[in-house]
């Protein structure tokens, strides 16, 4: 069945001539083919990786339709890593010459878009700020906003003489995408340096305001291609947040999200605004959904998010994963006994949680190596003696022998265990645990206290209520 399926995808066909200087280094092709996938502690990311080893000097690589590719570069003895953004469509043939010098060249009939690229853009926005004489250490950087406006005539000269030769609608709406985006990007960049010099840690009513503006007087809807352009995605929800914030405040507590009415109205604005948009109506749409899914402590504005999508997308892939979610969700509740687990502790002996109770249990999840440990350190120093603290990892492709070999030293009231793939996929089916949301408090006999504990920076009041209320402590 596989053969069949990818006899049936169509393919481009990638050539490569590189240096015999990268002889000895790995350079890497990945892909980025926007499609909403499930993701460890995210909810969902909206771009699906491929990866390729380029050993050989020809690949045929599946293309359904028009979508970008990044070439990377090792670093060389005096030069750092380097990425070229490709926008492949299906049938294509491209030749790529990577030279010496790490300067790359194109043949074939997309060549110009790929050497317009090349010249002209900057895959990620902070990647401009040097080049612009952006000054980290100085409020304000004036020089930043006159090199821009300098750069976007030369660039929008050379899109219109582009244009003019004529190019494929896919290739000319993603170049429309970055010139709208990233000058006013750039602005906001400024401005929020500015309001925040002085150790000015959070803005007020009208320096936020202002930076919405940038959004709001600036985006414009372009045709669905220019979902291919990650600025684009991003400013598509920032201006639909904003416009729903404007009617729907953020809730007032920690983790500040939009509240069940928001979400809703959120939802309902994506579906008038896109209309005549097919594709940016439902990729908005899912992010909405898993939003209410995933970042929410909400248990009732998901289901009925779920039940109209179902009937717009009835053959959507992504609506086992949101009824596998929040079946999961509305497992825990307070007062019942948390589910038991085994994993492994630093020297491979199995732990259980019932093996742990008799004192109070703070159940944390760990995203990444060591994440949370300074968080705690006080709380541990409190209460090390009266409750414990399990550390559960979860960290995407770490091996055992990678987490045991950064792990921290043991500590009183401290247990630190190891979770494979498989173990964190049933933890995710009977805790519901996110990055939004990584702490379950259970009390002595193990029933859930409190689960509905965010992050918070750079303390979490939350947490420390919760506990010391547990804990018997005012």
């Amino acid at each position: 069945m596989a053969s069949v399926a990818w006899a049936q995808t169509p393919t481009a066909r990638l050539m490569f001539e590189i240096d015999t200087v990268y002889r000895k280094s790995t350079v890497l092709l990945n892909s980025l083919e926007i499609k909403y996938q499930p993701a460890p502690s995210i909810g969902l990311s909206d771009v699906q990786i491929g990866e390729y080893h380029i050993n050989r000097t020809t690949l045929l690589v599946p293309v359904a339709k028009p979508q970008l590719f990044n070439l990377i570069l090792p670093p060389m003895p005096g030069r750092s890593p380097k990425q070229v953004q490709l926008f492949v469509r299906p049938n294509d043939q491209l030749k790529i010459i990577v030279k010496a010098d790490g300067n790359v060249a194109f043949e074939g009939e997309t060549a110009t878009y790929q050497q317009f690229l090349e010249d002209n853009f900057s895959e990620k926005i902070y990647a401009y700020l040097p080049a612009l004489g952006y000054n980290a250490t100085k409020p304000q950087n004036p020089q930043v906003l006159r090199g821009m406006d300098s750069l976007q005539q030369v660039r929008q000269k050379r899109y219109s003489t582009l244009k003019a030769s004529g190019i494929n609608s896919e290739f000319d709406t993603f170049l429309q995408a970055i010139l709208m985006i990233e000058p006013y990007k750039i602005q906001n960049l400024v401005a929020a340096k500015e309001n925040h010099s002085g150790g000015q840690l959070r803005l007020t009513q009208a320096q936020d305001q202002a930076l919405k503006r940038y959004t709001l007087d600036n985006f414009k809807l372009l045709p669905d291609d220019a979902l291919l352009y990650q600025g684009y995605r991003s400013e598509l929800k920032q201006y639909v947040t904003i416009k729903t914030v404007e009617k729907h405040p953020l809730n007032a507590t920690p983790p500040f999200e939009l509240s069940s009415a928001g979400l809703q109205y959120a939802y309902q604005l994506t579906d008038e605004l896109l209309r005549d948009y097919p594709r940016q109506r439902e990729y908005l749409l899912t992010y909405w959904l898993d939003y209410a899914t995933t970042l929410t402590n909400d248990t009732q504005t998901a289901p009925a998010l779920l039940a109209d999508y179902r009937l717009r997308y009835p053959k959507s892939e992504l609506i086992g994963f949101f009824d596998q979610t929040l079946k999961a969700k509305s497992k825990l509740t307070l007062a019942e006994l948390a589910p038991d687990f085994s994993l492994r502790n630093r020297d491979s002996i199995p732990v259980t949680l019932r093996s742990l109770m008799g004192k109070p249990v703070l159940l944390i999840f760990c995203y990444n190596l060591r994440q949370h440990e300074l968080l705690m350190k006080p709380l541990e120093e409190k209460y090390g003696k009266r409750m414990t603290f399990l550390y559960v990892n979860v960290t995407p492709s770490i091996s055992f022998e990678s987490w045991r070999s950064v792990m921290s030293a043991p500590r009183v009231g401290v247990e630190q265990l190891y979770a494979t793939e498989a173990e964190t996929e049933q933890l995710k089916n009977n805790y519901w645990g996110t990055m939004a949301y990584p702490f379950v408090l259970l009390d002595a006999v193990g029933k859930v206290a409190r689960r509905w504990i965010p992050q918070e920076f750079p303390d979490n009041k939350t947490l420390q209520k919760e506990v010391n209320g547990l804990m018997g402590v005012k």
